[in-house]
């Protein structure tokens, strides 16, 4: 059974990429089962996001059948998420919360922050270096799918060859392996919101979810 954060969570995922799909146009319709696809969702889990969405307005109650589209209150929903994530909205919590930890120094170890009830553990070994070469290996090869901009693929690639780089070396720096990891996350994930084919935005999601643990615990 779902808790209450991941019924949320999958609400506003599907909310905001209805947003994106139809670039925030209300009125235009989607398949309500497909979009739900696209996010990993079953039909009845689907069936279960569009009747809160529809139920708190944030949908429009005109349209084809099977089909779904934003409300204006769902476009402003939208919106005042990404423009305050600190922020909660009338139906969703921040999805930003701020934790702030100093560390003088740190060394082939992990940060666990902002998860309540969630436990982890991990070690630095020659198999964690190849697994951040195999999944660098699948970005690279995932980029032209991925609608990336120009700009955002330079970066990509610059940050893929870096860890590559970082795997291969004696002794691999975790500072640096850390940051080219969290830009690749951040790429991912945009690209996944935009990605102009549902391909992309599965592929994204992939990518996302099978990033190495080396580089999954960055904080």
């Amino acid at each position: 059974m779902k808790t209450l954060e991941e019924k949320q969570q999958a609400r506003l995922r599907y909310l905001k990429t209805l947003y994106d799909k139809t670039n925030g146009c209300e009125g235009d319709e989607l398949d309500m089962y497909e979009l739900g696809s696209v996010l990993g969702l079953s039909e009845n889990e689907t069936s279960d996001v569009v009747d809160y969405l529809n139920g708190e307005r944030l949908l429009s109650d005109e349209g084809t059948m099977g089909n779904v589209s934003l409300s204006h209150a769902g476009v402003v929903e939208v919106e005042q998420a990404r423009q305050a994530p600190e922020q909660r909205t009338e139906h969703f919590p921040p999805q930003v919360v701020h934790n702030v930890i100093h560390v003088d120094k740190m060394v082939n170890s992990q940060i666990l922050q902002g998860s309540p009830g969630a436990t982890q553990t991990g070690t630095f070994s020659t198999q964690d270096m190849s697994a951040v070469l195999r999944w660098a290996a699948e970005v690279r090869a995932a980029l032209p799918q991925l609608n990336l901009a120009t700009d955002d693929l330079m970066d990509a690639e610059a940050n893929l060859a870096t860890l590559e780089a970082q795997a291969k070396a004696k002794k691999p720096d975790a500072t640096i392996l850390s940051r080219a990891g969290v830009v690749l996350r951040g790429l991912l994930e945009a690209a996944g919101r935009g990605a102009a084919t549902a391909i992309g935005t599965v592929l994204g999601q992939k990518l996302i979810a099978s990033i190495p643990t080396i580089l999954a615990a960055i904080p």
